[in-house]
């Protein structure tokens, strides 16, 4: 049975959120790319700069990052302070470029590429996809 787009998307949001905070985590912490504070893995969550409906940036590294709670959902991304840091970062360039690939859409043969790669990823590190628990699909799925 063929597996469609929709769930394609889910399983790489899941396994995309879960590398990008391991990827960033230290014993476990995590900081917060915006405010700087540290927190628990468990507590943080991934933030776009560029919403993450624009699909031809939402799985791209340099446009996402970890955000607590705080600076993601209430200060609605804190995009002020996650710009300045991207441009410290990349440099100035990369605001243009993530907005000129925005558009970009994702075909079902790009999303079973990238759920490989970053499948694989999350293996270098030390973890399992499967490991990821079902709790976190639901959180994952209210993400910027």
């Amino acid at each position: 049975m063929k597996t469609s787009r929709r769930e394609l998307i889910k399983r790489l949001d899941r396994i995309f959120s879960m590398y990008i905070r391991l990827k960033y985590s230290t014993g476990g912490m995590v900081r917060c790319y915006t405010c700087g504070r540290w927190y628990p893995i468990e507590q943080m969550t991934v933030g776009h700069f560029i919403k993450r409906q624009f699909s031809g940036v939402r799985y791209d590294e340099r446009n996402v990052k970890p955000q607590c709670r705080r600076c993601n959902y209430f200060l609605q991304g804190n995009d002020v302070e996650f710009e300045r840091r991207l441009k410290q970062e990349y440099g100035d360039h990369i605001i243009d470029l993530l907005r000129e690939k925005k558009g970009n859409s994702l075909n079902t043969a790009e999303l079973t590429t990238l759920i490989a790669e970053y499948s694989n990823k999350l293996k270098g590190i030390g973890c399992s996809p499967k490991a990821y628990s079902n709790n976190n699909e639901s959180k994952d799925a209210k993400e910027r």
